[in-house]
């Protein structure tokens, strides 16, 4: 009992500090070591049994720790840079709103209170009459009319689907 947690807590040590050098070039010091390595431990076990491969010795269980604590790093941050990037691409088709509805606004000589509609921005769009019309990326409905409302011209287009984020600067 006592040596399986001297094991765990040496493969811990050795695959965090590993996995810091990987990730940023350092350790992120003895006990943090410990804890990413034995987090690692768990999520390479486990994906070491889904592909049915086994590790043995010490430099198998550090191998798998690394692996393990690699994947539990970077999933989250591919998921952070999904995400900004959804978000970046809606902030772009805002800004594509906006300037479509000043330019429908400009040619049709609308006061700032007229709200355009989709088919008035959609010349404004794209080459010719037939624009494509802007979706939101998080969208599931993946449409114009439940991504996006316009607003008055004097007013900026907003978001529907995320609010709280998807903002004009």
């Amino acid at each position: 009992m006592l040596s399986s947690l001297i094991w765990l807590i040496v493969v811990g040590l050795i695959a965090g500090w590993a996995a810091g050098k990987i990730m940023k070039g350092g350790g992120y010091g003895p006990v943090i070591d410990i804890l990413l390595g034995i987090v690692g431990s768990v999520v390479g076990g486990w994906l070491v049994s889904l592909l049915g491969l086994h590790a043995g010795g010490l430099v198998g269980e550090i191998v798998v720790a690394i692996i393990g604590l690699l994947a539990a790093i970077a999933i989250p941050n591919f998921v952070k840079a999904r995400t900004t990037s959804q978000q970046n691409a809606c902030i772009n088709n805002l800004r594509l709103v906006d300037a479509s509805k000043q330019q429908w606004a400009l040619e049709q000589r609308k006061q700032t209170t007229d709200v355009p509609v989709g088919t008035d921005l959609q010349p404004y769009l794209g080459r010719g009459a037939n624009g494509e019309l802007p979706k939101c990326p998080v969208d599931p409905q993946n449409s114009f009319a439940t991504s996006y409302t316009p607003n008055s011209v004097g007013t900026s287009p907003q978001c529907n689907i995320v609010p709280s984020t998807h903002i004009l600067p």
